[in-house]
């Protein structure tokens, strides 16, 4: 699975059902760590995250944290092909 899949779907599982549209999740010590959980590297998982920015799928909210703008959005790229 590619790194923008895996990331989408590890987003995913840490977003409780039945929140609002927008959820909130806070990264695991930064992008290195989040790597490390991904088995990529930190400039791949940057990378990663750019898109899913650019595209609107995520925001930066601070502190560490994304939020999810587009949940069924990112569940389409989680369920991306290679």
């Amino acid at each position: 699975m590619r790194c923008e899949a895996r990331l989408a779907a590890w987003l995913l599982e840490r977003t409780a059902a039945g929140r609002p549209v927008t959820a909130t999740v806070s990264l695991p010590g930064g992008q290195r760590e989040l790597a490390d959980l991904l088995g990529v590297t930190r400039v791949t998982v940057n990378r990663a995250l750019s898109r899913l920015r650019r595209d609107g799928l995520v925001r930066w909210a601070g502190d560490g944290r994304l939020e999810i703008l587009a949940p069924e959005l990112l569940a389409l790229r989680a369920a991306a092909p290679e």
